[in-house]
């Protein structure tokens, strides 16, 4: 049980680090600025790349920030 919440404390720590360096930057944590996700795809599988859904295609950290105050 204590490795389990040394875990959880470690993916925590990862999270709120790549938030903070998200907001320094300006870019949404989710598609890193880009504005689209990709798609792990292959040669048998193409999906064009989707609208990020954090940001809803902008890219910036302000709409993602505000989108998840929102939801």
């Amino acid at each position: 049980m204590k490795e389990k919440k040394l875990v959880f404390r470690k993916q925590n720590v990862l999270y709120e680090r790549r938030i903070s360096r998200c907001r320094e930057k300006g870019v949404c944590p989710d598609c890193r600025g880009r504005g689209v996700k990709k798609v792990l795809q292959n040669e048998y599988y193409y999906v064009e790349p989707l609208e990020c859904t954090g940001c809803k295609g902008s890219g910036k950290f302000t709409d993602w920030n505000r989108l998840k105050v929102i939801s």
